[in-house]
């Protein structure tokens, strides 16, 4: 029963269903297939993006907290997933519902 629990916990808090939708989109068509490639080869040869060298780095080290990091932001990259933030001191511009006018 705990792991059924701990599964619906990852699903709620780490916003899967995002992360989901994205390789879908990837992955459904010859369009997003394209993309995903384009993006992948983009992850791999740029020298820009510092997530796969701090993942190495990581590894090298033992450091587990620095692998998971890294790894998320390489996966939220290259699936282009941006996860929705409804806090008002973080999106000026975010009005809690029913306090339209």
């Amino acid at each position: 029963m705990q792991i059924v629990t701990s599964g619906f916990d990852l699903y709620n808090n780490c916003s899967l269903n995002y992360y989901l939708s994205g390789l879908g989109n990837n992955l459904q068509s010859l369009h997003g297939l394209t993309n995903f490639g384009t993006n992948m080869a983009f992850r791999l040869l740029s020298s820009s993006d510092k997530t796969l060298e701090e993942l190495a780095k990581g590894l090298l080290a033992k450091n587990y907290y620095s692998v998971g990091y890294s790894f998320g932001g390489f996966v939220r990259n290259l699936l282009t997933v941006q996860i929705p933030v409804a806090s008002t001191t973080k999106v000026p511009y975010y009005v809690p519902a029913g306090r339209y006018t």
